[in-house]
Parts: structure tokens; C-alpha cells; sequence
């Protein structure tokens, strides 16, 4: 019943978005000539269009989205093991300043925090609800 209820949540936010989208007339609209000399200003814009000051790998080439999402989901990549072991502290909560504030991390989603001389574990398995919807 609840994940009935959160589909029928989301299909109702989804068409929501998608009545706001088409009702507002500025989305997808082309910019006004006000708007491409506020463009110009920006570094990032030269040559009639906006620049990555970074380069961003796009998907391109022969392969299309849902096959770069195919490959993705299901085939091996030997980049998803690192070649060397990855760097860890142990971390002694015992031997730690209580006037010091810190948060550790203590693997997947739990962390030991101190701040202003109180202790706090954060961890979803402590509670009755491990999860945003249960």
C-alpha cells in the first residue's frame, strides 16, 4: 500500500511539473535581446554560447543514451575496482579530545560526531526507519 501511495505521489508531482512547465511561458522560450547582452557579460559565454571552464565528458559518438545506460547498469568496468588499496585511519573514539570537535565516518552510513562536548552516533540502523519511506 505505501508504495502505491508513493507512485501515485510522484506521477502526481511529475504531471504537476509538467502543467507548471507548459502553462509558464518563458521555459523554452528563446532568450529576449536583453538577456544575450546579460549572456555576454559572463565569462563562460563566447562565440553565441555558453563554455565549460572545465572539461565535462558528454555522451557521444555512435552509442546512444539508453546503450551508454545499458553498458553502465550491467557491463563490468575495470575502473570500478581501484588498482591499489585505498587509503583508511583507524580512528580510536576512546582516545579522542572531548573538547575537540570532530566527525568520523564509520563506514556505509554511520558517523561518530563531537561537537561542544557532546557525543553523538548517527547511524539509520538505530531507528525504526532506516529509510526515507517506511
Amino acid at each position: 500500500m505505501k508504495i502505491l501511495i508513493t507512485c501515485v505521489v510522484l506521477m502526481i508531482l511529475a504531471a504537476a511539473g509538467g502543467v507548471i512547465a507548459a502553462l509558464v511561458p518563458s521555459m523554452g522560450r528563446s532568450p529576449d535581446t536583453e538577456q544575450r547582452h546579460e549572456f555576454a557579460k559572463s565569462p563562460q559565454y563566447r562565440d553565441g554560447k555558453f563554455h565549460n571552464e572545465t572539461p565535462t565528458p558528454m555522451v557521444s559518438g555512435s552509442k546512444g543514451r539508453m546503450a551508454v545506460m545499458w553498458d553502465f547498469l550491467f557491463k563490468k568496468s575495470r575502473l570500478a575496482k581501484p588498482d591499489h588499496a585505498l587509503p583508511y585511519v583507524n580512528t580510536d573514539l576512546a582516545s579522542i579530545d572531548p573538547d575537540k570537535d570532530v566527525i568520523v565516518w564509520l563506514g556505509h552510513s554511520s558517523w561518530y560526531v563531537q561537537l561542544d562536548g557532546k557525543r553523538i552516533l548517527i547511524d539509520p540502523v538505530l531507528s525504526d526507519h532506516a529509510a526515507p519511506f517506511s
